[in-house]
């Protein structure tokens, strides 16, 4: 018998302002998260295709990930996004319920972006929120 673990990510979600806030001495980050949010805000809606400026963004000093992760050069990211057609597949998986398809296109934003974190950082902002049919990691974020 297999057995399925129970992991409650919504749990860890709503306690990241807590982590932040005890990494970076108090700091949450609210206003560089509500930035960000407003920026992705029409790449999430589909009303226009995701940019090198918007990846830039996520880097910027009002907001945690350019402490914890490598920064892009964005003329070596713009280059391997067109060569990948990055912001196609992101347009794109937005309307993609099949696992395969999902996958095909995540593996061709990844393999754009080079790296696995910046992919999920990424796709964190843009991505729409959506139940996972049969994983643990069935969260809901707003």
């Amino acid at each position: 018998m297999k057995a399925k673990p129970r992991l409650d990510l919504s749990y860890y979600w709503d306690r990241f302002d807590e982590a932040l806030g005890g990494r970076h001495e108090g700091e949450t980050f609210k206003a560089g998260f509500r930035t960000i949010k407003e920026i992705y805000k029409d790449v999430r809606a589909g009303k226009r295709r995701l940019t090198v400026d918007d990846v830039m963004a996520i880097f910027g000093g009002d907001l945690p990930f350019v402490l914890d992760w490598t920064k892009p050069d964005p003329q070596r990211l713009k280059e391997r996004m067109e060569e990948h057609r990055v912001s196609d597949a992101v347009y794109r998986l937005r309307d993609r319920n099949d696992d395969t398809g999902v996958l095909e296109l995540v593996s061709q934003i990844r393999y754009g972006f080079g790296d696995l974190s910046l992919t999920a950082l990424v796709l964190h902002h843009v991505y729409p929120p959506r139940p996972c049919r049969n994983s643990i990691f069935n969260t809901a974020r707003s």
